[in-house]
């Protein structure tokens, strides 16, 4: 998914379950990471503590390449999102994670709190998030579907069943690529 520069952000309803993450809560994030994404595919940045670790010399220097936002549920991490610089242009990177008992609400929260707190006429923004999950959100925030990939998943055992693992099965079966 990609933003182009220049689109106004649109406000988030509801900014109670989002907020900064506070230092203290980075463990939690990594802990959220791993469980999403226990393979270690969360591209092009494989989950590794650094990631999200504090960094008190970027935070001294006054640099804020990394930032993070947390979204809570029932009182516990269910999502996060984090920056990078996009890496040779002006812009940035958006790491998103979603546990899939929030998917659909986490989303639509979390990005604009980033959005708003990084936008710049000059920087674009690119996220790496799969295709049928949050979709209308993301278009309602100027997101546009740029080199979409189908990310192949198989459930882990005792994990709650989603709604797209029936569509892309049947897609996988037909043959067919949205």
């Amino acid at each position: 998914w990609v933003r182009p520069p220049g689109i106004e952000t649109v406000r988030s309803p509801s900014r109670a379950n989002c907020r900064p993450r506070r230092e203290s809560e980075w463990r939690d994030q990594w802990k959220l990471a791993r469980r999403m994404h226990p393979e270690g595919l969360l591209w092009p940045y494989p989950p590794t503590p650094s990631l999200y670790r504090p960094s008190g010399t970027e935070g001294w220097l006054g640099l804020g390449w990394r930032r993070h936002w947390v979204w809570l549920g029932d009182g516990q991490l269910k999502g996060s999102l984090s920056t990078r610089p996009a890496g040779g242009r002006p812009g940035w990177r958006l790491l998103l994670v979603v546990d899939p008992t929030a998917q659909g609400r986490a989303e639509a929260d979390l990005l604009p709190c980033a959005l708003e707190a990084l936008m710049s006429a000059r920087a674009g923004f690119v996220l790496d998030y799969p295709r049928g999950i949050a979709a209308e959100a993301l278009h309602a925030l100027g997101f546009q579907p740029h080199r979409t990939l189908a990310w192949m998943r198989r459930p882990l055992l005792g994990a709650p069943k989603r709604d797209d693992d029936r569509d892309a099965s049947q897609e996988m079966r037909s043959g067919s690529d949205r």
